[in-house]
């Protein structure tokens, strides 16, 4: 919900709903030098649910208190392994070390323009450039906007993807509901 609807907020969390973060949208249009990238294959499944278990830990489902950690860490691994089976985006880019995926994104294509859907690097390789060379390499490739979301909470995300170019295009309420 835009967070411009505050009256409608209220009226969502009379009715159960509550606020678990602040989601931020932000994009770039213009392109980057392409680099070279590799599409994911079968044989990458081991190591990109590897990442997606160790490297999300301020998503809104770990954020939110009534999910456990296991359930919110399950929700990424499943969402890479859909999307490496063809079930979600439109294909995962990896960066390799040693021949080893050591960084993923998930992109959906609308048009000209591209989502990054889900982006990880592993622990060990977080800060040595794996996913400045990802985003990177989709803006080499991508003619139109690329955008991405993030929570607010994730503040390093957002610093991330400003110091590449991007800029703040929305903000939206990301409510959860717990039902018995």
């Amino acid at each position: 919900m835009a967070t411009e609807r505050v009256a409608q907020l209220q009226a969502l969390c009379d009715a159960g709903m509550r606020v678990v973060d602040v989601g931020v949208t932000l994009a770039r249009t213009g392109t980057a030098q392409p680099l070279r990238l590799e599409w994911a294959e079968p044989g990458d499944a081991e190591a990109l649910a590897r990442i997606a278990e160790t490297a999300f830990t301020r998503t809104r489902f770990h954020l939110d208190p009534d999910i456990p950690d296991a359930v919110a860490t399950a929700i990424k691994r499943d969402w890479v392994a859909n999307a490496l089976a063809g079930a979600r985006g439109d294909g995962v880019l990896v960066q390799r070390r040693d021949g080893v995926a050591v960084g993923f994104l998930v992109l959906v294509k609308r048009g000209d323009d591209a989502v990054i859907d889900l982006i990880g690097v592993a622990p060990e390789h977080q800060g040595a450039g794996v996913g400045r060379t990802l985003v990177r390499g989709l803006l080499g490739m991508v003619p139109g906007a690329v955008s991405v979301g993030t929570q607010a909470a994730n503040v390093g995300s957002i610093r991330f993807y400003e110091r590449l170019g991007f800029g703040t295009t929305a903000t939206v309420y990301n409510l959860h509901r717990h039902v018995a």
